[in-house]
């Protein structure tokens, strides 16, 4: 095509360019489908003012090749009837030359030999001009624009003359032309050789000065060219300039306020800046154009994403409302948004049945099948398992790495790592084998010989192993000390009744010889537990050897059921009650029976070793996502050589509301209850008594706090804080309940007695290093009647790498050991 052909082409190049498509990628939230691209506005047929333009400059031969042209491109347009009878008759205006003799003739002949011949001059001069000859031609151009001073002509030369590349040379001939061109005509061919240069830029034949927005901006301003100022903000939404994109698409829309791409260009680049609202009000309500209501629509799924992950799903709906509106087709969209809507409203049933469509269209997007997994999983369970098995592939993986959460999440670690190895890395060597060597002790006070107990295990030494991921066994095995201080004579203590003792002279005492140390004593326990949604446990020991009493066996039988907002749990038992040395280990009268004439013979004389046996329920459910209560009762026998039998029964109650913060996997805090009945009173030291707390109503309530370090660090500690007030009622009880239980009873505490209560503890483990973890722990307790003091620390190896701490690495029988029952 020729130079010629290129600037009679000009006009049609910046109708297209106003029409290129504008790609306009939303990027899309969390768990939706591709979001459709926007694109910049095609017009149905072409524009037609292009053809008038053409006709009116007497380039018929131009406007026939685009009317060919056309009519490839538009094949049901037709062109214009007024234009085709036009076309019919002879213009007036066919070339220049004609022109400059149909509007004034030649006042002289040296302006007609100037002028002679131009069509030739100026095909010479384009060639030159192709050929890269630029100066020769910018003087050919002046000298006709100096010799030829017709005004036609010369307006015509200039239009000629606007494929020269440089912007000075064409600014000079446009000056050459002042006084016969009027200045708005020459300002017009200016402003179009600018329009042109930054439009058509440079070809390999015409290199053309570049012409930058800047530099064209003023000019653009003074013609208000609304066509142009289109095309420049496409340019910069095209670069991702979308805030200047959209001062363009302003400046367009000021000089011509219908124009068919303003309003949608401001709405893509608000878009891209993510002011939705301010999008939305540029929208013109009930627009007929289609391509703005889908960028209307996009918007409000972009709003109600939003709210989604906001939270304000009352205001996402309402936006999936309007979007769904606007359109006609189907939108995978829709669905998506209404899936995570659901899933937000804990609507499990109908997310489930949403996000499970959503998956069979899209089984590879893993966001679809964990949705589908965690609502499936409160709506049917079974079901889901089913599917599972079925489907196999990413919705077997998703339903594995949901129980993997859920058994980390209620502290089952073993069998989290054991059902997904790689989904929590810190677990690595969870299950790591170790051995422990540590010392504990304990002071409860209380008065010598009786209620007092100190308790030393120097050393502890325990050992874990673990088979086949989720199986623990471990050994533990305790020197054990006792000091419950020594008694003073007189005291009723043993075979001595409290009337006795208030008469008795400690010289009148052939012998006295009480009870209160235990040395070298040995304390045995093993634990076998399995880790998992039920996790059963079997834990044997025996009661310290070296006491007066023969030791005996001791065992908790029991397990823990997961369940979907908590878990409850089940065990009998046999423990020892550690209150003193007489209900831990036993005792000798130290008066060999000879008060108040009791026919004991050596056997009934040694008396105590108290264990505390029944079966026990407890359970913990979680509702409304912070609050959750806990309960537990227990049914209970009290025996020991040559104490009477007793029973009881307790129970207790802890609502509580978890406050989430930082560093903390939970923070509880709420009020407590617990009540405790015993059928007798066997709180005294004589023979047949136990030696250990037994009131007839006993109830402690106030404020409790649980709280747990986060899971999963170096450093992991745990502990309660219980503060409130008891109420405590003793009945009476005999002085021999077994030997002489008419001789005498203790008086009984009528009503109820009042008194504060606080129980304080705190544990924790340390990873020093990958394969050394340093545990400590204390707990104090004080009541009306005592207090009691206890502390432990214990060094543990590992002998695999282990890379964080957890709460089961805190030993639940840290205090057990040593504190009562």
């Amino acid at each position: 095509m020729s130079k010629t052909r290129v600037f009679y082409c000009l006009p049609l190049l910046l109708a297209e360019l106003c029409r290129a498509d504008v790609s306009a990628v939303v990027q899309q939230p969390l768990g939706s489908a591709p979001l459709p691209a926007s694109q910049s506005p095609v017009q149905p047929g072409p524009d037609e003012r292009i053809l008038w333009s053409l006709f009116h400059a007497g380039k018929i031969e131009a406007l026939k090749r685009q009317i060919t042209d056309l009519r490839q491109r538009f094949p049901d347009w037709q062109v214009p009837a007024d234009l085709q009878k036009a076309l019919g008759r002879p213009s007036v205006k066919t070339t220049p030359a004609t022109q400059a003799r149909t509007k004034r003739p030649a006042t002289t002949a040296k302006i007609k030999d100037a002028c002679a011949g131009i069509d030739r001059q100026w095909a010479a001069l384009e060639a030159q001009v192709v050929r890269g000859q630029h100066q020769a031609a910018v003087t050919g151009y002046a000298r006709i624009l100096q010799d030829c001073r017709n005004p036609d002509l010369m307006e015509a030369t200039l239009e000629k003359a606007a494929i020269l590349p440089g912007r000075d040379d064409y600014f000079r001939l446009t000056a050459l032309a002042s006084d016969r061109v009027p200045e708005t005509e020459r300002q017009h061919l200016e402003y179009q050789w600018l329009k042109n240069a930054y439009l058509t830029g440079s070809t390999d034949a015409v290199p053309v000065q570049a012409i930058s927005e800047t530099e064209l901006q003023p000019w653009l301003e003074r013609f208000e060219d609304a066509d142009l100022a289109v095309v420049i903000a496409w340019r910069y939404f095209d670069g991702q300039a979308y805030r200047k994109a959209h001062d363009w698409f302003a400046k367009a829309e000021a000089w011509q306020p219908l124009h068919g791409d303003v309003k949608l260009g401001k709405m893509l680049c608000l878009e891209k800046l993510q002011d939705y609202d301010a999008a939305l009000a540029v929208y013109p309500a009930g627009a007929s154009d289609a391509r703005i209501d889908e960028v209307a629509a996009r918007l409000y799924k972009l709003k109600a994403w939003q709210d989604i992950q906001a939270a304000r799903l009352a205001q996402a709906e309402q936006n999936l409302a309007k979007a769904r509106a606007l359109l006609t087709n189907p939108d995978p969209e829709i669905q998506q948004i209404e899936a995570w809507i659901a899933d937000g409203r804990r609507h499990h049933a109908k997310a489930a049945n949403l996000f499970a469509d959503l998956y069979r269209q899209a089984p590879d997007n893993p966001d679809y099948a964990r949705a589908y997994v965690r609502n499936q999983s409160r709506a049917n369970r079974d079901e889901l398992a089913l599917n599972a098995e079925q489907s196999g592939g990413l919705l077997q993986d998703e339903y594995a790495q949901l129980l993997g959460r859920e058994l980390y999440q209620r502290k089952q670690f073993l069998a989290a790592q054991d059902k997904t190895p790689t989904q929590f890395p810190n677990l690595v060597n969870i299950d790591a084998p170790s051995a422990d060597l540590g010392v504990y002790a304990r002071h409860k006070s209380g008065e010598p010989g009786r209620g007092r107990l100190d308790i030393l295990k120097l050393p502890t030494a325990s050992g874990t192993f673990t088979v086949d991921g989720i199986h623990t066994f471990t050994l533990s095995m305790s020197r054990m000390e006792l000091d419950a201080g020594r008694a003073a004579a007189c005291t009723a203590l043993g075979s001595l009744s409290p009337k006795d003792s208030s008469a008795c002279n400690p010289s009148d005492l052939r012998a006295f010889d009480p009870t209160g140390k235990l040395t070298n004593g040995l304390e045995t326990d093993f634990l076998y537990r399995m880790d998992g949604w039920f996790s059963p446990y079997v834990r044997l020991g025996h009661t310290p050897t070296g006491g007066v009493i023969d030791p005996t066996i001791t065992f908790d039988v029991g397990f823990v059921q997961q369940t979907e907002t908590g878990n409850w749990s089940m065990n009998v038992y046999s423990q020892p009650v550690r209150q003193s040395i007489l209900s831990y280990t036993g005792i000798r009268d130290p008066y060999h029976g000879q008060a108040v004439g009791l026919n004991t013979d050596a056997k009934q004389q040694e008396w105590g070793r108290v264990l505390r046996s029944g079966i026990r329920a407890a359970g913990f459910h979680s509702f409304a996502e912070r609050w959750g209560i806990s309960a537990a009762a227990e049914v209970a026998m009290l025996n020991g050589e040559n104490v009477a039998d007793n029973t009881a029964v307790a129970v207790s109650l802890n609502p509580s509301f978890n406050i989430p913060l930082a560093g903390f996997d939970y923070f509880s805090i709420g009020p407590a209850f617990a009540y405790e009945h015993y059928e007798k009173n066997l709180s005294h030291f004589t023979l047949g008594h136990g030696g250990y707390f037994s009131p007839e109503h006993y109830i402690n309530v106030g404020p409790s706090l649980q709280f747990l370090s986060e899971e999963g660090r170096p450093l992991v500690f745990k502990g309660h804080v219980n503060a409130g007030v008891q109420l405590i009622e003793e009945a009476d009880a005999p002085w021999f309940p077994l030997l002489a239980p008419g001789l005498g009873k203790y008086e009984a505490k009528d009503g109820f007695s009042l008194s504060d209560a606080l129980d304080i503890e705190l544990k924790g483990v340390w990873l020093l290093a990958p394969n050394l973890q340093l545990g400590a722990g204390a707990a104090v307790r004080h009541t009306a009647n005592y207090e009691d003091f206890s502390g432990g620390l214990f060094v543990r190896v590992f002998f695999q790498d282990r890379k964080a701490s957890y709460s089961t690495d805190i030993p639940n029988a840290m205090f057990n050991g040593i504190q009562a029952y």
